[in-house]
């Protein structure tokens, strides 16, 4: 699978474009601060941050907690 390792590598030979992954993006500060190292303007989850199991519960407090959650932890990371 792509990763941080290989957007590394192609994101010079596109200088005027911006990445976003939306695929193997965990919730974890490890995760995220790897993307963003390796150059990304954003990044985007799915079933990572919002699992089928909370959907199916309707967890709305846990889904609005861990959303809360990832988007400090991805302001942090940003600076």
């Amino acid at each position: 699978m792509l990763g941080t390792e290989f957007l590394t590598t192609i994101k010079d030979i596109f200088p005027k474009l911006l990445f976003m992954p939306t695929g193997g993006v965990d919730t974890t500060r490890e995760s995220i601060a790897s993307w963003y190292k390796a150059g990304v303007c954003a990044v985007g989850m799915g079933s990572k941050l919002i699992s089928k199991k909370l959907m199916e519960a309707r967890d709305y407090a846990t889904m609005e907690a861990e959303t809360r959650n990832v988007l400090e932890t991805i302001a942090s990371v940003r600076g």
